[in-house]
């Protein structure tokens, strides 16, 4: 304050009267502002890339994929996740949506892909690859769905609960249990995260848009706008 009145005090020599009432909003003027230009460095979201490149190596959709809508559909989003990231537990109701929207005329498919990050999540990876094998793809998209809701991210989730999970689903728990503890799945979920990584990832949740030979790959839990503009864009070039 005494700053601000000693260089008032130098602008305007005969204005005693009013100098403390003027600092006090000139200061006020220059605090705000300074909060609000460093307020919208903080809130301005990265933006995705969304130029589609047509070198992107990851391997096409094979029967090993989880997939959600049609396997032939002409775009199909490839998602690499971590069960416990939460960004991906955001992004997973992100793709719920687009899938509610454009995925029921088979024009739009979502495959998962495994990106272990956090230390549960090959864990709870592997119960997801259980359940698709004691009960089929439906059973998969189901469990992945309790998980993403049970789970409070960052490693919270109770792995006691994985083999309840499966009863609910009505897979036989003994079975579930025994593959659960196999690691007979370890593999492929590292490899799936080495090829994200392979192709430029730079975290969880990475997706991959592929639609006539062309992938655009988005990096994080971009918003649903975001996502379905591009799904619309490519139902619209096919």
């Amino acid at each position: 304050m005494r700053a601000m009145n000693h260089l008032l005090r130098r602008l305007f020599p005969h204005a005693e009267a009013w100098l403390t009432p003027a600092a006090i909003v000139l200061g006020s003027i220059i605090i705000a502002s300074s909060i609000a230009l460093s307020g919208e460095k903080r809130t301005i979201p990265p933006q995705p890339g969304r130029e589609p490149v047509t070198t992107l190596k990851i391997p096409a959709l094979n029967p090993s994929d989880h997939v959600l809508g049609n396997r032939n559909a002409p775009v199909i989003m490839i998602e690499y996740s971590d069960t416990e990231c939460p960004f991906c537990k955001r992004f997973h109701s992100t793709l719920q949506k687009i899938m509610k929207e454009y995925g029921s005329e088979g024009d739009v498919a979502w495959a998962f892909r495994h990106f272990p990050v956090h230390k549960k999540s090959m864990k709870e990876g592997h119960a997801l690859e259980c359940a698709a094998e004691l009960g089929g793809n439906e059973v998969f998209w189901k469990y992945a769905d309790r998980i993403f809701e049970e789970t409070s991210s960052n490693d919270s989730l109770d792995l006691g609960l994985l083999r309840p999970f499966a009863a609910d689903l009505g897979l036989d728990v003994e079975a579930f249990g025994e593959c659960l503890e196999s690691g007979k799945y370890d593999e492929k979920m590292t490899d799936q995260r080495s090829e994200a990584d392979a192709a430029g990832a730079k975290g969880t949740p990475w997706t991959v848009i592929v639609s006539k030979g062309r992938w655009i790959p988005l990096n994080g839990a971009v918003p649903y706008e975001t996502v379905e503009s591009i799904v619309k864009e490519a139902l619209r070039a096919r």
